[in-house]
């Protein structure tokens, strides 16, 4: 076996191809990506931009796709990722192909599900049988199968196709997966992206720098279940709050800059649109927010998301800012206010004139009890590597076939 082929869902990312453990496994395998062009995503949704190496190969159809794997099924092993590739998985099953399932998870945050459905507009966008109704909306025959799905395969077409040509492996960040393999198969433990880009970066000697703050930014407000300030409701997208928030947030970055006589580095959002956010000049920086938190003095965030993790991984204090107009969105209910509450720290309001005062009295020190608690429940999910995640790949496959060349 000299040929590894990942196979993915949607228009790969130069981070997911070193995330697979693809550029580990260059070095002993053929190794490609298989993604058609109909099932393209949000290549935004990783700062690290499109991947467009000679290993990528794209199939018009669905059809054509399975002709690929149809081609490559006796001297390949297939990546398969978890979360959005039941069709791929279909295909790998009908010809037989040998493969691994990989289930990375993003790193979480602690969020209060129960105001779910306390929010009218949430409740009617994810309320009960919301996946049956969208699929009722499209036609009978998507109906019909997301229906099959919660009945006959218990919610999860996988766990029948499971059955009939089992994985080599799972690699699975958080066990939560677990449940649809039934314990039927190899199971091996890798970290979540945040846990697996820090083990990467302790291992890079970190260039001399100037000492700075890292606002790690996320556009009006706070990021929470992969939706930003588009979706929050009611008045909290007002044009003149906006404006509002975008003073004090300029206030308080100048006065944390004459304090400690250095300067605030912008680290940006891949999904929010910059071209309204000035900040005053400072420097803004895309696609290495883990590299700038590792030197950082101390971080601010104006969020609940898992970039969190960086603070925690790296023990650095925190600064958490908001305003009025924030503390009304099912955001503020759902994420930040747990994540107080689990770290035990406060927050700077910053419709509070003697907060922009004196906004230092906010930045808080996380105790290395709530910092390790916090690490397991979300970040490592109870388990410990000192691997990357394409080492583990890597070496699983080579253990189980040998070096490819």
């Amino acid at each position: 076996m000299k040929r590894i082929i990942a196979i993915v869902s949607w228009e790969p990312t130069r981070e997911e191809f070193h995330q697979y453990g693809l550029d580990y496994l260059k070095n002993n395998y053929n190794v490609s990506i298989f993604y058609t062009v109909n099932h393209t995503g949000d290549t935004t949704r990783h700062s690290g931009g499109r991947y467009d190496g000679e290993e990528l190969y794209v199939a018009q159809t669905y059809w054509e796709m399975s002709h690929m794997i149809k081609r490559y099924r006796e001297d390949a092993v297939f990546l398969l990722e978890w979360h959005n590739a039941n069709i791929y998985w279909r295909l790998l099953n009908k010809y037989n192909c040998r493969y691994y399932v990989i289930a990375q998870h993003t790193t979480e945050v602690p969020c209060n599900t129960d105001v779910l459905y306390s929010d009218p507009t949430m409740r009617k966008e994810k309320g009960l049988g919301w996946d049956i109704v969208r699929r009722a909306k499209k036609g009978p025959r998507y109906f019909i199968y997301g229906l099959r799905n919660r009945i006959v395969n218990r919610g999860d077409p996988r766990t029948a196709l499971i059955e009939r040509n089992k994985p080599l492996a799972l690699f699975y960040s958080d066990k939560s997966c677990l449940k649809t393999f039934d314990q039927i198969i190899r199971t091996i433990y890798i970290p979540s992206n945040d846990y697996n880009d820090y083990i990467d970066s302790c291992r890079i000697e970190a260039p001399k720098s100037e000492p700075y703050i890292l606002y790690i930014h996320a556009g009006f407000g706070f990021r929470t279940w992969g939706l930003l300030e588009r979706h929050y409701t009611d008045s909290m997208y007002d044009e003149s709050n906006m404006e509002k928030y975008k003073k004090q947030q300029e206030a308080l970055l100048s006065k944390l800059e004459d304090h400690y006589k250095m300067e605030v580095v912008i680290a940006m959002h891949p999904h929010v649109d910059y071209e309204n956010y000035t900040f005053g000049g400072r420097k803004m920086v895309m696609g290495n927010t883990i590299g700038l938190a590792k030197n950082a003095e101390f971080l601010i965030y104006n969020h609940g998301s898992g970039s969190l993790s960086f603070a925690i991984l790296f023990s650095k204090r925190i600064l958490l800012i908001y305003n009025d107009s924030n503390k009304s969105s099912y955001a503020w209910k759902r994420s930040f206010v747990p994540v107080m509450e689990e770290l035990n720290i406060r927050g700077c309001n910053m419709d509070i004139a003697q907060n922009l005062e004196e906004p230092w009295d906010f930045i808080e020190t996380i105790s290395e009890e709530k910092r390790m608690s916090y690490f397991d429940k979300y970040i490592s999910f109870g388990q410990k590597t000192e691997h990357t995640i394409g080492e583990i790949i890597g070496m699983t496959i080579e253990e189980d076939f040998g070096k490819g060349v």
